[in-house]
């Protein structure tokens, strides 16, 4: 299957939209090198291979819990797409180095690309990633943890360690763009489906940073920076709010033991921050709030 996408993807030369299936996801050795020598090694056109120059878009996403069902890693297939000036989207899953981050060749410059929607890499790795994407517009990350023996070895994928310093650091980089702002979390172990405990550091009072957000939506957990609801004042999120923010959504669905966060929580802790009146002088331009409701988020979503 691997050669056959290779094979097929190295003939197309005015494909505008790639989406792949996570069928096809499952082994991409191939596709990888050959992408990597088309966009990243210099002229191809000595051997008839696509440049991409049209795509726009791409698309390519695991299974559901590609942890267990997929070993093979897919980073170093996605990143050479990077270098394409025409790309507008990226949605994709985009797993941690074992090792550091590199990218194939020299730093890309991904100039239109205006829509990432990231699942699978963590904190440190997105620094490295939001770094070369300077004019993003809409960022959707969904933080991922998952204890799995296909991920031995990789420490910073298992961590169960929610860094919000370090995600706040990473999206600074696109604060003069971004105005668009989706987080989730999902955490998952295999076997008997237990879920892992989960700590957070830090907080993401760093957010207030971007003039052009106008839309957020975030766990309460990320917002508060913390699991206990004694220590989920309102104060926690009058200070994460960027302050042009138009539409905020809070979520409750993150699952971990140690989260006090149930939908009955939240409503009380709008009532509360609604009612100190706070909110008029912090974000003064908000005009929609969407309340939670509990359901879990599927990681092979749409």
């Amino acid at each position: 299957m691997d050669a056959f996408v290779a094979l097929l993807l190295s003939k197309l030369h005015e494909l505008r939209v790639f989406h792949l299936g996570p069928n096809f996801c499952k082994d991409l050795a191939l596709t990888g090198m050959m992408l990597r020598f088309a966009l990243c090694a210099g002229p191809a056109g000595s051997l008839n291979l696509s440049r991409f120059y049209r795509l726009e878009e791409l698309s390519c996403q695991n299974d559901t819990y590609p942890g267990i069902k997929n070993p093979v890693r897919t980073t170093y297939t996605i990143l050479p797409f990077f270098y394409l000036l025409g790309i507008r989207k990226v949605k994709a899953d985009i797993e941690n180095p074992i090792t550091i981050f590199t990218w194939p060749s020299h730093l890309p410059d991904p100039s239109n690309l205006t829509i990432l929607d990231l699942r699978d890499v963590r904190e440190l790795f997105l620094t490295n990633l939001l770094a070369v994407t300077k004019g993003l517009r809409s960022l959707r990350w969904d933080w991922y943890s998952m204890k799995s023996v296909a991920r031995s070895g990789d420490p910073v994928y298992e961590s169960p360690i929610i860094d919000l310093d370090q995600f706040a650091t990473a999206v600074l980089q696109v604060r003069h763009t971004l105005n668009e702002l989706i987080i989730s979390g999902t955490t998952d172990a295999p076997g008997d489906r237990d879920q892992p405990e989960v700590y957070i550091h830090g907080s993401l009072q760093a957010l207030v940073g971007l003039d052009e957000l106008r839309t957020l939506e975030a766990p309460m957990p990320f917002l508060t920076g913390t699991f206990s609801i004694a220590d989920g004042t309102t104060h926690n999120l009058d200070r994460v709010l960027a302050r042009n923010i138009e539409r905020l959504r809070l979520r409750c669905d993150f699952y971990s033991e140690r989260n006090e966060w149930e939908e009955e929580v939240v409503l009380r802790f709008v009532e509360s921050w609604l009612d100190s009146g706070n909110w008029k002088q912090v974000t003064r331009h908000l005009r929609s709030l969407s309340l939670p409701t509990k359901e879990r988020p599927e990681r092979g979503r749409s």
